[in-house]
């Protein structure tokens, strides 16, 4: 949700037509009914627009057991890291070839395709707004081999932590997906976006126009 609320703050200023045009396509969507129901409330379209952003970004993990669209591998790829020096990286087991780079590269030539449906794009286009979000998690790129976990720690799942002395423990992969917030609400989010982008250092211009 955060990385999709500020995609949408950056094409809201500089793309508006690409705000416009992802609207449009999601009429299209298979379950643009569900969309429709969690986006409606009484704000401003801007804001409705923003949470359409936020919902289609999680729609991925939504849909997990649903056979029609999930594709569970596309969440993560599992590049091997062996934590020693002089440790030989080359080996651990080489990723599944379905993984998360390759479900970026099929989505993209959805959208880009013009024989592809507006429903066909509208599927693709939550698929790489959630992708997009899960490569900025560092444990859905990696697997830790040790030789306690030969097979991987299953990015971070199979390792657990404490967030503080008096809390109970937790999967790491679990405090990764909770470090920037825990909160799922549109507008908590859209605030927490709205400070990150404002604390980051400007973009160059690359003289293209954006």
């Amino acid at each position: 949700m955060l990385s999709a609320a500020t995609a949408y703050s950056e094409l809201a200023q500089t793309h508006a037509e690409v705000v416009e045009r992802v609207v449009a396509l999601m009429k299209s969507h298979p379950q643009a009914a569900l969309f429709d129901m969690e986006v409606a409330s009484p704000v401003p379209e801007a804001e409705r627009t923003q949470a359409l952003f936020m919902y289609m970004a999680t729609w991925a993990d939504d849909i997990r057991g649903v056979r029609e669209y999930d594709h569970p591998k596309w969440h993560y790829v599992n590049i091997p890291y062996v934590p020693s020096e002089n440790a030989d990286q080359s080996n651990g087991t080489p990723p599944d070839p379905e993984n998360i780079l390759s479900a970026l590269s099929i989505n993209v030539a959805i959208v880009r395709d013009p024989l592809s449906s507006d429903a066909e794009k509208a599927i693709a286009l939550c698929w790489l707004f959630h992708l997009v979000g899960d490569l900025h998690q560092p444990l859905h790129v990696i697997s830790m081999m040790t030789p306690e976990l030969p097979d991987g720690d299953r990015g971070g799942n199979l390792i657990f932590v404490r967030p503080s002395p008096d809390t109970p423990p937790m999967r790491l992969h679990a405090f990764w997906d909770n470090a920037p917030t825990h909160i799922d609400k549109p507008s908590a989010v859209s605030r927490l976006a709205t400070r990150l982008t404002i604390c980051t250092v400007p973009r160059a211009s690359t003289g293209l126009g954006y």
